[in-house]
């Protein structure tokens, strides 16, 4: 029965050896020597290959004019943006005043009040 097997010291090791005190502390160049190699093969197989997963065009993306309308005749009175900006949803784009909308709003108040006042 063999109770332990000792460790045999290496003959082609010696204290003063470079390569066994480098085995101590980390080795940097390795890996930034692996990461360049990685990277390379990166670049190349999108090189070659990427034209399989990915989709490559030359152009400008240029959106169509949108035209913003109201149903009754509306003055503009203040512009809150400038061509060229970018716009989200919600983003306020003009302030307008309408006379006829003034006029539709009022006449449909003034409904709503004489409906209440008969109903009470």
């Amino acid at each position: 029965m063999i109770a332990r097997l000792h460790e045999r010291k290496r003959a082609d090791r010696f204290l003063n050896d470079v390569r066994a005190s480098q085995k101590r502390r980390r080795n940097y160049g390795r890996y930034v020597y692996l990461a360049a190699v990685a990277g390379l093969f990166v670049y190349l197989l999108n090189l070659f290959v990427g034209h399989y997963f990915f989709l490559r065009a030359e152009g400008l993306v240029v959106s169509g004019h949108v035209v913003i309308a109201s149903p009754y005749d509306v003055q503009l009175t203040q512009v809150a943006v400038e061509p060229g900006q970018r716009v989200r949803t919600g983003d306020l784009l003009a302030s307008v005043r309408s006379p006829a909308g003034h006029r539709i709003y009022g006449e449909l108040n003034g409904a709503g009040c004489r409906n209440h006042r008969e109903a009470g």
